[in-house]
Order: structure tokens, then sequence, then C-alpha cells
């Protein structure tokens, strides 16, 4: 019988996905590949059909356009890479957009309502024997049956209008259902092994880089210091 039938943890492994191009093109690979998953989170998850609904009131339209703001001028390499994923998984872009800002919605709306509850998520354990190995621990707290994929990339380096160039990037990264590589665990080409817990600030600002993009943003570092 085939190996997952003997070994039914196996079944649990997310699927690995190779790869490679332009941000545009990762994106659109990765939107391609789980495009099922993506589409499927995006009509059951309430979370997300909720915050969707915010897009037609007149606050949640200038809250979107103040973030997508700030991450066209930080990271347009990212935001493009963000609309080859909703154009793979041929879903609207604002949609997925949107997505990747759940968490700092779910801080705002907080804010509002004055709420606690929803702010806690993973942990990592670090342990440096001494003269021996040193081990990195990591849970992920995502949602129940939210497997997502791990994304083996080689990305193209990216050249902005003034000349300025964000260099090649080489990592493997657990990626979300719907969210950029790096909100989770992964490593690259570096050496750099990076994990990402939820110690939540009280409130999120609007008009500021999200989450998810800063994530991303991690798996380019050359050193801890960067």
């Amino acid at each position: 019988p085939p190996l997952r039938t003997r070994l039914p943890w196996l079944k649990m492994l997310p699927p690995v996905l190779h790869v490679s191009g332009a941000n545009h093109q990762v994106g659109f690979q990765i939107g391609r590949a789980m495009k099922k998953q993506i589409r499927d989170a995006m009509s059951s998850h309430e979370p997300f059909k909720k915050n969707v609904s915010l897009l037609e009131t007149k606050d949640g339209r200038r809250i979107y356009e103040g973030f997508l703001k700030a991450a066209k001028t930080a990271y347009p390499n990212y935001v493009e890479e963000m609309a080859g994923m909703a154009e793979g998984a041929d879903v609207p872009f604002e949609h997925l957009f949107w997505a990747n800002y759940e968490f700092e919605i779910l801080l705002l709306n907080m804010k509002k309502n004055d709420e606690e509850e929803g702010r806690k998520g993973c942990t990592t354990v670090y342990l440096n024997y001494r003269d021996g190995p040193r081990v990195l621990a990591h849970n992920e707290d995502g949602p129940a049956g939210e497997l997502g994929c791990l994304v083996v990339a080689h990305v193209e380096p990216y050249e902005l209008p003034g000349g300025k160039i964000f260099p090649e990037e080489n990592f493997v990264s657990f990626c979300y259902t719907c969210c950029l590589p790096g909100v989770a665990y992964s490593f690259n080409h570096h050496g750099l092994c990076i994990t990402c817990n939820t110690v939540a600030p009280v409130e999120a600002e609007e008009s500021k880089i999200g989450l998810t993009i800063a994530c991303r943003a991690m798996l380019s570092a050359t050193s801890v210091e960067e």
C-alpha cells in the first residue's frame, strides 16, 4: 500500500512547492498551485469574510488604501508577489492583500471594541547546549487544518525605478494559505533560521507596513544585524 496509507501521520505534512523567477512569477506559481485552498479559505473562513465586508465601508476602504500605499512605497516587489498570487488563484487582488493584513485588522477592531481575545499565537524555544547542538523548536498555532505549503524559492533581483536593487533571494518557508511566505518558520541561503511568533502589541496603526510583509522581507536578510 502507499506510504501515506501505512503511515497516516504523513498526511499532515504540507506539500512542497518549488518556485522560481521574478516576484510576480513566484507569487503566480504559489497561487496556481494553492488555488483550491485559497479559494476555499476565502469562501469559508469566517474572519476573512467579515474583514472583506469592511472594504465596502468608508473606514475600511481608507484603511486598505493606507496599507497598500505603505506597502507599495517600501516593498513594491512583495506587492507584485501578492498580485501574482491573486492572479494564479483567480481571486481579486484586494481580497488577497486584505487577507495578509488580518492581524492588523483584528488589532484595529480590538482597539475599537476594547477586546483582548485573539492576540495569542505560536511559540519558539531555542536550546543552546554547551559543547553540543543548538536546537530551534517551533510550534504553529494557526487555524486547525490550515496546512498551507512549504515553499522552496529562488527569487530574482528586483530593481526599483530609482536604481536601488533588492537582491536575489533563496529560501525555504512555510506559507499559509492566502499569505506571503515568512509568517511561520523559514531559513535562507545565508544560514538564517527565522520563526514568527505572536508577541502582540495592544493596537495597530494605519498606513504602516504589516506583519506579513515585514516577515517576508526578513527572508532576504543576510545577517541577524540586518
